[in-house]
């Protein structure tokens, strides 16, 4: 049990201490104790009342407060904007889902073949990605052949791919994606993913779809072709990632696209471009009218 002293024994007990503190080695925080309870008065009826008083009007202003900052959220829950936001995001989501149903419906150029539906010469560009050199290949179902072995990177790669394709008059890309021998994506599967990412917002402006397929094995089976045909160590070096495409195209045609996965780009207005996008080389056109308007 402490006892708390007196104040008016403190207030009599401080002249004679105050001499024995500037002799002592008391601290300054000592002293300054001392003072502030000689300096203490008893509570007396008037000062209960108003400390009482205070304590009522303390908790009106936080009351206060804590209603205002309700009031406040209330009304920025009710603004105009925030409705238009809300009903913003409804809209988006109800557009992506039917978006995405589109797109699952959407064929590629070796499923058209095998259903048969080829009006069109819908030919499909092999690109066999690479860090330093990209082996282009073009083929629509059936003898496909090597274009070019493209040594640029970044942007540049993405538009001489896209020259290419409206050279040749192609709608479509197969980007061949590294995979294991257990099926499973590599390290170099996120570079290939990343790329295809970039083709694909550049492509679906002008309506053309980008599709990933397993690559496994392509490069040395296009090396056994090469071998086969008699073609020389310098023409192997400088042409295998061409025909490695052209080993793509012969899987992806094979399989009736199958294993091919559509690479969708991000923004809804490419998305909408793809699915309203006329399948065929009138699609070229309509997106060089385009190009012409703006």
């Amino acid at each position: 049990m402490t006892f708390a002293p007196s104040p008016i024994l403190c207030t009599r007990l401080l002249p004679s201490l105050k001499p024995s503190l500037r002799s002592s080695n008391f601290t300054l925080k000592q002293h300054a104790r001392f003072n502030t309870l000689a300096t203490i008065q008893p509570l007396t009826k008037t000062t209960r009342k108003k400390v009482k008083e205070d304590s009522s009007l303390g908790d009106e202003h936080v009351f206060q407060l804590s209603h205002e900052n309700f009031e406040r959220e209330q009304a920025y829950v009710d603004k105009p904007d925030v409705e238009d936001e809300r009903s913003r995001m409804r809209n988006e989501q109800i557009l992506r889902a039917e978006l995405k149903k589109k797109l699952s419906q959407l064929l590629s150029n070796a499923e058209r073949l095998k259903n048969g539906s080829s009006e069109f010469p819908c030919y499909s560009l092999g690109i066999d990605f690479g860090d330093a050199r990209t082996g282009v290949a073009i083929s629509k179902g059936f003898a496909p052949r090597p274009i070019e072995v493209v040594e640029l990177q970044g942007q540049r790669l993405e538009a001489r791919l896209i020259e290419i394709a409206h050279k040749e008059g192609a709608i479509e890309f197969v980007v061949g994606l590294p995979k294991s021998e257990r099926g499973m994506e590599t390290w170099q599967s996120n570079k290939t993913r990343c790329f295809a990412g970039r083709l694909a917002a550049l492509a679906a402006q002008r309506g053309w779809r980008v599709y990933l397929h397993d690559e496994f094995g392509s490069s040395n089976d296009a090396l056994e072709y090469m071998i086969m045909t008699g073609s020389t160590k310098k023409t192997r070096k400088t042409h295998l990632d061409a025909y490695a495409a052209v080993v793509l195209l012969q899987a992806y045609f094979n399989n009736s696209g199958e294993h091919a996965e559509l690479v969708v780009p991000k923004k809804l207005s490419l998305q909408e471009r793809l699915c309203e996008a006329p399948i065929g080389p009138e699609s070229d056109d309509a997106s060089d009218l385009e190009d012409e308007q703006l």
